[in-house]
């Protein structure tokens, strides 16, 4: 994970892929992972990131589950890694009340 993470922030961006995908196989995990994120970020993929964030977010509001919803979005607006993502149209409707969403499937 830091192997890739350093060569990422280097800019070494092969390196950088090559050891993700590494850590993807050993830790069993596929495709973006919270610890992958910034990785993901500065690799420039953040179509992948916006579609895990989003996923995400439609499955805690299916639950209708609130607590976690609000725990999320504080997250997205507070994370210092993820100011890549703040001019993103996408980002930025994940950042909308949860409430309002978790209220509304009621």
């Amino acid at each position: 994970y830091w192997k890739a993470r350093l060569f990422a922030s280097l800019g070494r961006k092969e390196e950088a892929a090559e050891a993700l995908k590494t850590v993807e196989q050993l830790s069993g995990a596929k495709g973006v992972v919270d610890d992958t994120v910034p990785i993901y970020l500065l690799l420039g993929r953040k179509d992948e990131v916006l579609t895990a964030f989003e996923k995400r977010h439609a499955t805690l509001v299916a639950r209708g589950n609130a607590t976690q919803l609000k725990g999320l979005t504080n997250m997205f607006r507070l994370n210092p890694e993820l100011d890549l993502l703040r001019d993103e149209p996408r980002f930025q409707k994940l950042l909308a009340p949860a409430a309002s969403e978790v209220e509304a499937k009621k």
